[in-house]
């Protein structure tokens, strides 16, 4: 299991769709390459995948499909993330991993990936997203989905009605 933050907070009271959650941990160090590390043909003026992003989605991909659901979810849909990076002496055990890769890039290829599996019908339904990247002794990526219910979790956003 991943060794988060001390002031990493996360209640699990908060979930209230416990039945429909996938919760997926892969165990294996997370990839550093993404989807933005674009390569460029300057003969032909082509723009392509570097042979690192794609290794790392076909990695994300191998990990992600003993996981697929039967059906992808539906609707909106909670997703929280831990990327957790192997520990060394620079770097201990529960600490923030503020090196790159960009947490948001890091993102963006998992959803694609999801997407690609059919996890969800399209990454445009994860309408709340918590993610964070941590140093740890028991690297890999935490995945948990949670189908949100109407009015579910709008108390959290009350400042903006």
């Amino acid at each position: 299991m991943l060794s988060i933050p001390k002031n990493y907070t996360y209640q699990k009271s908060e979930r209230k769709n416990y039945m429909n959650q996938i919760n997926i941990f892969l165990q294996m160090i997370p990839p550093t390459a993404t989807q933005q590390e674009k390569k460029i043909n300057f003969k032909t003026k082509a723009v392509y995948q570097s042979d690192a992003s794609r290794d790392a989605r076909s990695k994300i991909r191998a990990h992600l499909v003993q996981h697929i659901p039967a059906e992808p979810l539906t609707g909106p849909i909670r997703m929280d993330v831990i990327w957790g990076f192997p520990e060394s002496g620079k770097h201990p055990n529960g600490s923030w991993h503020i090196q790159k890769p960009d947490l948001d890039n890091l993102q963006k290829t998992l959803q694609d990936v999801m997407t690609e599996l059919e996890f969800f019908k399209d990454d445009k339904q994860i309408c709340r997203l918590n993610s964070a990247k941590i140093y740890t002794y028991h690297p890999g990526i935490l995945i948990i989905l949670t189908p949100i219910e109407e009015g579910d979790g709008y108390e959290d956003f009350s400042i903006m009605s």
